[in-house]
């Protein structure tokens, strides 16, 4: 039996929105921490991990598929630069990113 279709992310809840000044000042340090990007990437490590944050805070984010559509609400879309995290795009993201880098990040959350 197929699994339920799971409902669109139109807008982000009101608990990503209280947390976006926090994950934006996250990013903004990881960005302080991270060797310059190559020129050809369009989705950067600072982007990628504010983009997982907010998703952690949403819950109806549980794949790539939801991450990709809350990339799209105001708000986190701004954090984004107004880019968008599609499913292809963040999956290249992951692959290469900057895991050291974080430490700092890590470090700072606890």
């Amino acid at each position: 039996m197929a699994r339920k279709r799971q409902p669109e992310i139109t807008q982000a809840s009101s608990r990503s929105l209280e947390m976006l000044d926090e994950i934006r000042e996250i990013c903004l340090e990881l960005e302080r921490h991270l060797p310059p990007a190559h020129g050809n990437e369009k989705i950067h490590d600072e982007m990628v991990l504010g983009g997982l944050l907010c998703a952690f805070f949403e819950p109806a984010c549980r794949s790539q598929r939801t991450i990709d559509q809350l990339s799209e609400v105001p708000g986190v879309n701004e954090l984004l630069e107004d880019n968008r995290l599609a499913r292809s795009t963040l999956s290249d993201a992951l692959a290469r990113f900057d895991v050291p880098s974080v430490r700092h990040v890590i470090r700072m959350l606890r």
